[in-house]
């Protein structure tokens, strides 16, 4: 298992909607140094080989809830680190089962957990 805390909260799908492009591609740059820098204090640094199926959950934490689609596609740019960076196969069903959830916190943060499993 991969346990990674990042420092910031993953943005709204909203806020990432309205982003001009050259923002969303700095952005997208951005998580995977997000999620680099936290694989390296985790101790998990280089990863191993990413599993063939693996269980992602992934913790918002955040000032207020966000519905369900709203966070879901903000986290695009952070799972997209997570295969840029092989820690998974793929961001496909074949190869992960996602969970999201929103939690009300006044620090924001992400916390994603990666658990190889047997599909």
């Amino acid at each position: 298992m991969i346990l990674l805390e990042i420092p910031f909260a993953t943005p709204s799908l909203n806020t990432v909607q309205r982003q001009h492009w050259l923002t969303a591609w700095r952005s997208k740059k951005k998580w995977v140094k997000l999620v680099r820098d936290a694989l390296i204090v985790s101790g998990n640094f280089p990863p191993p080989p990413p599993p063939p199926f693996a269980v992602v959950r992934i913790e918002r934490f955040g000032p207020r809830q966000l519905d369900h689609d709203n966070m879901l596609g903000g986290a695009k740019s952070c799972i997209d680190a997570l295969k840029d960076l092989r820690l998974i196969e793929d961001d496909s069903p074949e190869h992960i089962q996602l969970h999201m959830v929103g939690l009300i916190n006044k620090i924001p943060g992400t916390r994603v957990r990666i658990t190889a499993r047997v599909p």
